[in-house]
């Protein structure tokens, strides 16, 4: 079906047409009854027919139309809820991760910056099926900590991406840990050696 100029309003259009073919074929029905031969009987038979016929074609694609609109509006907020879902689950993991490693004083632009962030990745048009842990790197390359931090979060988030609580797996040997904690002190569900 060709696309219809954007001034013509189709759900109008076909209703007119509807109703001109509900009138045609009342019409023609009731000249029909009232013919006084059977060959004008019969022509007027056949007129009525083909009026009945694209009464009920203009009604069908009427119905059609209002079912696939229906539908892509159906799907336009599964879209969203997907979307929101996704982008809820990207704020909790990162969010999470933002909190167990920036300094208190750097959490608050940290996880305004996530919020914006998730946002603005939840408008990509791959963003329900792109990599979850390449979304979580994306977004973690932008927030506003040092590298070492950035990196940090980006780790819990991946523990955390398991299932895992950032206490049930082992620190990396390097110098970065939570905030709060200095790298002399045990890591988290770590045996006490002491």
């Amino acid at each position: 079906m060709t696309a219809a100029p954007p001034d013509i309003d189709i759900e109008a259009a076909l209703a007119r047409i509807a109703a001109c073919d509900l009138a045609g074929a009342e019409e023609a029905h009731a000249r029909m009854m009232a013919a006084e031969s059977a060959a004008e009987f019969s022509d007027l038979g056949r007129t009525y027919q083909r009026l009945a016929r694209s009464l009920r074609q203009s009604l069908a694609l009427k119905a059609r139309l209002a079912r696939e609109a229906e539908a892509a509006a159906r799907e336009r907020l599964l879209d969203v809820a997907r979307r929101t879902a996704r982008g809820r689950e990207l704020e909790g993991r990162l969010g999470a991760a933002v909190v167990v490693c920036a300094e208190p004083h750097e959490r608050e632009a940290a996880l305004a910056a996530l919020a914006r962030e998730v946002e603005i990745e939840s408008e990509r048009p791959d963003f329900l099926t792109a990599d979850i842990e390449a979304l979580v790197a994306d977004i973690c390359a932008r927030l506003p900590l040092d590298e070492p931090k950035v990196d940090a979060v980006d780790r819990v988030s991946h523990v955390m991406g398991k299932g895992l609580w950032p206490h049930q797996a082992a620190w990396p040997s390097e110098e970065v840990t939570p905030a709060g904690m200095s790298s002399a002190a045990p890591r988290p569900g770590a045996p006490d050696t002491g």
